[in-house]
């Protein structure tokens, strides 16, 4: 009969410690060799847009980075939703990016009854890449020169003054009725696919105003197309130390920022999200992009993953407080 062998302690304990470990060295393999083809980073908003110009600056730095190509994939359509949809449903291998925006994360959820993805379990969070202010905007020759004129006008003609945004459940599209609320006003929406035509069209003197984002206006503001009367957050834009902030105005509660976040799909490897994550943190800290935010008048997003999760948890319940109390719901 053969004796049973008898394990000491220490063997048994490293024996139990090798699975775990070949799993580790597995992981620094696959973070090794990491991204092994060409990167996809979806932006559910049109081309020329402010989240297609931030896409690019970080595509090319991570291309860089990494050592591959980081394909741009304009997919725009429902306020950012289409583009997010298709992010969540992509392979989950760590080769496609989404640049994700407030609108789709925080404020279309909490507006419908229904979106073909869960903000915080089909994704998982890189980092945050960048958040900024509005700059209230009216046609070049618009008789408006003051808030005050704008909100005027808009109770004496109750509802025929239009204002455009890049889409229904955009955040230009909430912080417009914000606005309209929190002044005792009515406005009548017109949503655009896309930031471009939706500037272009009240450039034109087609729409009365609109909530722009600083990429998209301040061309035209520069050349005299469009004339800022306001802009949102806590200090004056550097680019426009004439325009006043809402609060100076004594208008407050209109605050909501335009963020952008990288995420990739949920289930994505951890080697993969934290290899991204260590190629993206030199990209958004670079003096390229830095210079980027500072030129559009953006501002610095601070923090990691964790940050970004609950900024979108915080949006999401601002949003559904605003929605309850202005009864704002879209039609799924």
């Amino acid at each position: 009969m053969t004796a049973p062998v008898v394990m000491r302690p220490a063997r048994r304990r490293l024996l139990q410690l090798l699975p775990a470990a070949a799993l580790a060295a597995a992981g620094v393999a696959l973070a090794q060799d990491f991204p092994k083809r060409t990167l996809t980073m979806i932006v559910p908003f049109p081309a020329g847009g402010s989240a297609d110009a931030l896409a690019r600056i970080i595509a090319k730095g991570l291309g860089d980075a990494a050592g591959r190509q980081v394909v741009v994939d304009n997919r725009p359509g429902a306020g950012g939703r289409v583009g997010t949809a298709i992010a969540a449903r992509s392979n989950p291998d760590g080769h496609t990016l989404l640049l994700g925006t407030v609108s789709a994360f925080s404020i279309e959820p909490a507006l419908r009854q229904k979106v073909d993805y869960d903000p915080l379990k089909d994704f998982t969070p890189i980092a945050p890449a960048a958040e900024m202010p509005f700059i209230l905007v009216v046609p070049g020759d618009s008789p408006y020169r003051s808030v005050d004129e704008l909100v005027a006008a808009a109770r004496a003609g109750a509802g025929t003054l239009n204002y455009a945004s890049w889409g229904l459940g955009t955040s230009c599209h909430l912080i417009t009725e914000m606005f309209a609320a929190s002044r005792g006003v009515s406005l009548t929406h017109v949503p655009y696919k896309g930031a471009v035509n939706a500037v272009t069209d009240v450039a034109a003197s087609r729409v009365a105003l609109m909530f722009a984002l600083p990429f998209d206006a301040m061309p035209h503001i520069t050349s005299g197309r469009l004339r800022a009367l306001a802009v949102t957050g806590a200090q004056r834009m550097s680019a426009l130390p004439q325009v006043p902030t809402l609060p100076q105005l004594g208008i407050r509660g209109v605050d909501m920022n335009a963020w952008f976040g990288l995420f990739v799909p949920a289930r994505t490897p951890q080697p993969a999200v934290s290899r991204l994550r260590a190629l993206v943190e030199p990209v958004l800290s670079s003096a390229t992009l830095r210079g980027w935010i500072q030129a559009q008048g953006a501002i610095a997003f601070p923090g990691g993953p964790d940050e970004l999760t609950r900024r979108i948890r915080a949006d999401s319940d601002a949003t559904a407080a605003i929605a309850k109390s202005l009864s704002l719901r879209l039609e799924d």
